[in-house]
């Protein structure tokens, strides 16, 4: 995880690891939820998310169902981002 300013300056990075197999759809859904989590315990708001997974954009933005342990994950991003964060978005950016 990384923060940078508007001019995308550094300003902070986080890893986090664990010692689970996971699809890579699951880790970069997982990856989000981190985020999301680490900057609503720093408080931050005003902050633009951009992950490279299409997926995990898509089921972000999709308002249909889905009760796979992806979506579960996914459905606690969205929690997450509509209780800590104002003015601020999640979008797609292709490596």
């Amino acid at each position: 995880m990384c923060v940078r300013e508007d001019g995308g300056t550094f300003v902070l990075v986080k890893t986090v690891s664990f010692s689970l197999i996971c699809l890579v759809f699951v880790g970069e859904a997982l990856g989000l939820y981190y985020t999301l989590e680490w900057l609503s315990d720093m408080q931050m708001d005003n902050v633009d998310f951009v992950v490279d997974s299409k997926t995990t954009d898509d089921d972000f933005h999709s308002n249909k169902p889905d009760a796979s342990e992806f979506g579960h994950i996914i459905s606690e991003c969205k929690r997450l981002f509509t209780s800590h964060f104002t003015n601020s978005r999640l979008e797609f950016n292709m490596r």
